[in-house]
């Protein structure tokens, strides 16, 4: 279901935006992306108010929760150069994954380059800029690992 207000802004023609089954878009969330590309599997909720940005690519797997205005930016701005306004230099993006099974609390930030294992969490508020092993949960700005809720090995 998608909600009402809800923006698919997929600009360039290489840009592309894929929706699985029984998903649940909320109200008033955008999800953008620029010669690139967002990926959503199947039984997927995005609460609303969700912000969804991709440079390069945002694939969210199966069977996830995303609550009300969590943020997944794909993408920003080189800034080698000093001299150079950061507007005016490169963009970048190594693209955001989120696996199978993971929970993403109300108002999360995702940064860029940024893979959520397997049936993670990550709390309510907190800001992401580091990959989240499967089966944790992570809490606070910035993220930091809190539990594991299952022992498996990361390969």
């Amino acid at each position: 279901m998608i909600d009402d207000s809800v923006v698919l802004d997929a600009k360039g023609p290489s840009s592309s935006i894929i929706l699985g089954d029984q998903i649940l878009l909320g109200r008033n969330s955008i999800l953008s992306c620029n010669d690139s590309a967002i990926s959503i599997g199947n039984f997927v909720s995005i609460g609303p108010f969700c912000f969804l940005v991709s440079r390069s690519h945002l694939t969210i797997g199966s069977n996830v929760a995303i609550g009300a205005g969590t943020y997944m930016l794909g993408g920003g701005h080189a800034y080698d150069d000093p001299d150079t306004p950061v507007i005016h230099q490169v963009r970048v993006s190594k693209g955001i994954v989120v696996e199978d099974g993971a929970w993403i609390g109300i108002g999360a930030k995702i940064l860029d380059g940024v893979t959520i294992g397997q049936n993670s969490i990550v709390g309510a508020g907190a800001v992401v800029s580091k990959d989240v092993m499967s089966w944790t949960v992570v809490l606070g700005n910035p993220a930091r690992v809190v539990e594991k809720r299952k022992q498996v090995k990361e390969g």
